[in-house]
């Protein structure tokens, strides 16, 4: 908790020396909680490079007392509403390298509603929500990505680099994303 105090503090990135310095703990101890922490999605890598950020996750732990000590407006109020709305699973993820990671879920209303934890991980190349995020990336970055993900994959998982950025294209032009059967068979989900 000291080191999510500090980044608030600080308002800014900071690098493992940095955050050993100002919490005075060993830096190899620091080193571990901030890798724990980026593992988990709490904390990323600044794409500045100057060090960690918190995430939407860290920021997604206390939203829920807004709407309840303060009423409707907030993230979490548009959630509900939209599966109020739907009776569907909505769910925010953050891009984490080669995967999208949960980081808030409210299960749907109807009966057969997918239950989804914060925190799995998808594929970014195959999720909906992947898709989407991967529009904000330059087209070379996008198959770059592609062609990262099929390093480590199984030969079920593999993804054909050229598709994944046409795909991508199409997500920025229409501004949603959909996966069919998956992550699930049988399932699907849309993505904006």
């Amino acid at each position: 908790m000291d080191l999510l105090e500090l980044f608030a503090e600080r308002q800014a990135p900071a690098t493992v020396v940095e955050l050993s310095r100002a919490l005075q703990t060993r830096q190899s101890s620091t080193s571990m909680l901030v890798q724990t922490l980026t593992r988990l999605g709490y904390l990323a890598v600044d794409p500045d490079g100057r060090g960690y950020l918190p995430t939407l996750r860290t920021m997604m732990l206390g939203t829920w007392l807004h709407d309840w000590l303060f009423g409707e407006g907030t993230l979490v109020a548009e959630m509900a509403e939209l599966r109020r709305r739907t009776g569907k699973t909505v769910l925010i993820g953050i891009r984490q390298g080669l995967h999208v990671r949960s980081v808030m879920a409210l299960r749907g209303t109807e009966p057969n509603a997918l239950r989804i934890r914060p925190g799995i991980l998808y594929p970014v190349c195959r999720s909906a929500m992947g898709k989407m995020l991967l529009g904000l990336e330059p087209d070379a970055e996008v198959l770059r990505i592609a062609r990262a993900s099929n390093a480590g994959a199984r030969y079920k998982d593999l993804v054909d680099a050229q598709a994944v950025l046409e795909e991508v294209r199409a997500c920025r032009v229409h501004r949603w994303s959909e996966s069919d059967d998956y992550p699930l068979t049988g399932r699907g989900a849309v993505a904006t």
